[in-house]
């Protein structure tokens, strides 16, 4: 076995990982850095020889793990894609810088992308095989990050190897904790922002969500609008939460560099509005939804975590 990190810096951005077994060349993710411009974005891929490689895997939909793919597929046209059927569904969230490649490209290369289902083994030729089986094959296990987030473990040569990009072991609003496998393993392949420091034992995500909202609210009482880093996720929890809340209409809007700005009822200045349902705890409440950028009326901040627009 063979292992090459083709990330150019430590640190969240284009991550990608060359790994070699069984005579076959595979690449897990293909990320795109987020704040460096051209090939300086890129994972190193000059390190592979072109059309070498035969199979390219994808753990998540975030721009980290699958913003150049387009770029490897072209450099390996041969090689087979795996990801789960919710991040081919979500790869917009992640494709959406396109200096290095077109629109075109990226939908031209989802064509021909395998969407594999989780707890089922497969073979790298993207066939199902025998949950029996023991050799050349691999297998998604849930990671409990974002909807389609996946560790991956493989099974060659007697060994089994388990790669796993971002991974959450809490349950979520709306993903469940990561269910990874139990079995012995031979090589651990971890990509993790803070895996160097232990939870703080008194931690509570209900206590987040909870400091969260209020800060939220306290800003819609003073009529103002709320923007925050939202990771990419459309609707993230916390607005719909405050929506319930205060029984107000409230605007999500995809603000630069995947922030979230949501508006309470003091900024009316938006349009191409669409209304869809929310429901919580047996309340149905409005919530608005716009497609286009408005800017609020006012400005200040307010705490570390909200900024009225």
């Amino acid at each position: 076995m063979r292992f090459i990190n083709l990330t150019r810096r430590t640190e969240i951005g284009a991550n990608s990982y060359l790994v070699e077994i069984a005579g076959r060349k595979i690449v897990l993710d293909a990320g795109l850095h987020p704040r460096q411009l051209a090939e300086e974005a890129l994972p190193n891929y000059r390190l592979i020889p072109d059309e070498s490689v035969s199979s390219i895997f994808i753990s998540h939909a975030h721009q980290d793990h699958i913003g150049s793919l387009p770029v490897l597929m072209r450099r390996q046209p041969q090689a087979r894609v795996f990801m789960t059927e919710a991040t081919a569904k979500l790869s917009d969230l992640g494709l959406a810088t396109y200096p290095l490649f077109t629109h075109r490209e990226t939908e031209q290369a989802a064509m021909v992308w395998h969407q594999a289902h989780v707890g089922q083994r497969w073979s790298t030729e993207g066939e199902r095989v025998p949950n029996d089986e023991n050799e050349n094959n691999f297998e998604f296990f849930a990671a409990g990050h974002i909807l389609g987030a996946v560790g991956i473990l493989f099974r060659a040569e007697g060994k089994r190897i388990f790669y796993t990009g971002d991974v959450n072991f809490s349950d979520q609003s709306l993903v469940m904790k990561a269910a990874f496998p139990a079995e012995p393993l031979d090589v651990l392949i971890i990509e993790t922002t803070r895996g160097d420091r232990a939870a703080d034992p008194k931690f509570s995500r209900l206590k987040e969500e909870d400091r969260f909202l209020e800060a939220i609210l306290r800003v819609f009482e003073g009529g103002g609008s709320v923007e925050y880093q939202g990771y990419h996720c459309p609707r993230p929890a916390g607005s719909q939460h405050a929506a319930a809340a205060s029984r107000s209409p409230v605007v999500t809007d995809g603000g630069p560099s995947g922030s979230q700005r949501t508006r309470g009822p003091g900024c009316q200045d938006s349009n191409e509005w669409t209304i869809c349902s929310f429901q919580r705890d047996d309340d149905r409440e409005n919530l608005i939804e716009s497609s286009g950028r408005s800017v609020c009326r006012r400005s200040e901040t307010i705490d570390i975590l909200c900024r009225i627009c």
